[in-house]
């Protein structure tokens, strides 16, 4: 507020002077400080440099003309590069021991007045670097282009919890595409259909919270699907147990040779039955004399009835012969119905499959009159074709 300032003096002989000065004073602010890291709450470790930043101010003194210090209460006093910018920017870094610490941020102006804030940080020990690692695909698997590729594998770490990490997934020919967190055991998984054609190296980056990574790669191919036909045998064909069967094939690659497409036969019921590469015109061939020959038992119900055998007019002989029958076996999804014509020029088979579901209604009662007229149950052996397919891989 305002004052008035009075200065007198006097000599030996009494004789005096007086002087009054009056002055406004006015009150000081003490600095504005806010300290913006270290925070509470976060991970540091001992062998991490910690940042040590704030802004500060002051309504009286520039930014520079003020004094800062840091200390702590298990490291004392911190050296650190305490000058502040012209924006009142102060900033720098250095280590803190293991160790639970208090944090004070000091600073004075011109006029002695003090700010201070603080903060209580735990700092760990050493901090360890994540593990991390591919289970799927494995390193040289090849995919056709467009196909989904299933990523998975494993990012773990000791100090954080597993799905605080963060997962990276690159390519060096289509770069990022994936970043994601594991699951907390530490697993992880995805699927990709975007990669272009070509070798690509995969690598997965495993970064924690203070920036140390984990880095594993691995090679993969996307290629153009390669081209297959069945030559020989023709479809339906059929052989005899014991015979030997001729298998051909032709198999053409848009990338690769044709002697480095790996062919693989495969038989409905005997799995595998040949596997090599082609030659180098594309074919693959074999022959085989032992393949299976699968037997199936199914049922058979005979209808006997009368017919003529020979001309009318040179008498008159009556066979009694199965006229119709019904059976039913693996080739059929259903029942077959077969009946025997007897025009001028002899016996004539004539076969029908009838669907399942259409006569399974009134099937229970069609069977009590069939066996009140029939020779009764008649098991049939028959067999089954197999059927072959080829794989090929480029």
């Amino acid at each position: 507020g305002d004052s008035n300032v009075i200065a007198e003096v006097r000599d030996p002989d009494g004789a005096g002077g007086r002087a009054e000065l009056s002055i406004d004073v006015l009150p000081t602010e003490a600095p504005e400080v806010e300290m913006l890291t270290p925070v509470a709450g976060e991970n540091y470790y001992s062998n991490q440099l910690i940042q040590f930043s704030a802004l500060v101010s002051d309504l009286e003194d520039e930014p520079e003309d003020l004094t800062v210090s840091w200390t702590s209460s298990v490291d004392g006093e911190l050296p650190l590069d305490n000058n502040i910018n012209a924006d009142g920017e102060i900033s720098d870094y250095t280590y803190l021991s293991e160790g639970n610490h208090a944090l004070e941020l000091r600073v004075e102006d011109s006029t002695g007045k003090i700010s201070t804030e603080e903060v209580v940080i735990q700092v760990g020990g050493e901090n360890n670097d994540p593990t991390c690692g591919f289970t799927a695909p494995n390193d040289g698997d090849a995919f056709v282009v467009g196909e989904s590729v299933i990523f998975s594998g494993t990012a773990m770490d000791d100090d954080i919890s597993n799905n605080d990490l963060l997962v990276e997934v690159s390519s060096n020919l289509d770069g990022v595409f994936q970043n994601l967190s594991p699951f907390s055991d530490g697993t992880f998984s995805f699927a990709s259909n975007t990669l272009s054609t070509g070798t690509h190296t995969i690598t997965l980056t495993v970064t924690d919270e203070v920036g140390d990574d984990c880095s594993m790669g691995m090679l993969i191919s996307i290629g153009n699907a390669p081209l297959a036909s069945i030559d020989e045998p023709l479809d339906g064909s059929v052989f005899s147990a014991g015979e030997t069967v001729t298998f051909r094939g032709t198999v053409s690659d848009s990338e690769d040779q044709a002697n480095q497409i790996a062919v693989v036969w495969n038989s409905d019921i005997e799995g595998e039955i040949q596997s090599g590469n082609a030659n180098s015109q594309g074919v693959s061939q074999f022959t085989r004399s032992d393949l299976t020959v699968e037997e199936i038992v199914g049922w058979m119900v005979l209808f006997w009835g009368v017919v003529w055998v020979g001309d009318w007019w040179n008498g008159r002989m009556l066979w009694a012969v199965p006229i119709a029958f019904l059976w039913h076996d693996d080739s059929c999804d259903g029942i077959r119905l077969g009946a025997i014509f007897m025009p001028s020029g002899g016996p004539i088979l004539r076969r029908f499959c009838c669907d399942l579901d259409v006569v399974s209604t009134v099937f229970d009662t069609f069977l009590t009159i069939v066996r009140q007229f029939s020779t009764g149950w008649i098991c049939r052996n028959g067999s089954r074709t197999q059927q072959s397919n080829v794989e090929v891989q480029s």
